[in-house]
């Protein structure tokens, strides 16, 4: 197919779309021996590039477009999959999203639109059913009907929170520029896998987000990069108040260059955060949350309360259930 395969229709599939940009990938959450692409359409296939065909497609053209090839059509910008433990009955499900390039950069009819599908091992292009989330609310905009990236920028990075095992909250970065009559909003997060938003930019500078991330550690604590640099937030829910001051720079020392990508790296006593730099090189500075174990554990419930209870006498037995 002209939109994916060897790198010589790879690069042929870039000179006919104008403008391009390279196609993301991330390693599937179900099994790391498979990849999920995204050009025009979203794909799945071996990570050692063997065997890929039509049958791979896990999407028609996300513009609706039923022709065969790339042409002008909305180009994918990112990608996020996270694992879903919904149901017993539901094994291997995943919660999938893609987000569209903007209206300068390749997004076609759909420029800054953000896909979700639901997706299994066996999932193809005609069982896999997407739904364009751009239309969804911003509940916290001040004014009814506000619309999701406003501005039609890139959708730059998705982020699927790894604490909510149920794939629906996610953090969103938009590239974009706020001032003229466009007010491009920079990051907004959602809890019901993009139903409805939150803006939470409150008081970031105005530069483009280029990615985000959540603590491994703190599902309070979010990192986001700007072109500006990495900021930091220790209470993301306060992030949801327009005007609140609840982001700072972290770390010091990163050299006046944007800040294109973060990752993370939690294991053992190596607790970092990585930024990589658009031509400044790869930075790494400490977790905030570092020195703390990680554990994947949990407590059901998390607190107990003992009634007042007379001297000499045994209280009733109460359960804590721990589970990993």
């Amino acid at each position: 197919d002209a939109d994916f395969g060897t790198h010589f229709i790879v690069e042929h599939q870039v000179e006919n779309d104008v403008p391009s940009l390279p196609a993301p990938w991330i390693l599937d959450p179900a099994d790391s021996s498979r990849l999920i692409l995204g050009t025009c359409r979203v794909w799945r296939g071996p990570a050692n590039g063997s065997g890929w065909s039509d049958s791979n497609l896990l999407s028609s053209m996300l513009d609706g477009d039923a022709g065969p090839f790339c042409n002008g059509n909305a180009q994918i910008r990112s990608l996020a999959a996270a694992l879903i433990n919904t149901h017993p009955n539901d094994p291997g499900a995943e919660q999938l999203y893609a987000g569209t390039a903007g209206v300068l950069d390749g997004g076609g009819l759909l420029p800054g639109h953000l896909f979700a599908a639901k997706i299994h091992d066996e999932s193809t292009a005609s069982t896999t059913q997407w739904t364009d989330l751009y239309a969804s609310p911003v509940v916290n905009s001040g004014a009814a009907g506000a619309q999701f990236n406003p501005g039609a920028y890139d959708i730059s990075s998705i982020f699927i929170d790894p604490h909510d095992p149920t794939g629906q909250t996610l953090y969103v970065t938009i590239q974009g520029i706020f001032g003229g009559v466009i007010n491009a909003n920079l990051l907004y997060t959602s809890t019901d896998a993009g139903a409805h938003w939150y803006n939470i930019s409150a008081n970031l500078p105005q530069t483009p987000a280029n990615s985000v991330l959540v603590d491994p550690n703190d599902a309070n604590i979010v990192y986001v990069a700007l072109d500006s640099g990495v900021y930091i937030t220790q209470n993301v829910s306060a992030c949801i108040q327009p005007n609140a001051a609840c982001w700072n720079v972290y770390g010091s020392g990163l050299p006046w260059a944007p800040v294109t990508s973060l990752m993370t790296y939690n294991q053992g006593s190596t607790q970092t955060l990585s930024a990589a730099t658009w031509g400044r090189g790869i930075w790494q500075i400490a977790l905030a949350t570092a020195g703390i174990a990680p554990t994947t554990a949990s407590l059901s419930p998390s607190t107990l309360t003992f009634a007042p209870q007379p001297l000499q006498t045994v209280s009733p037995a109460q359960t804590v259930t721990v589970t990993n």
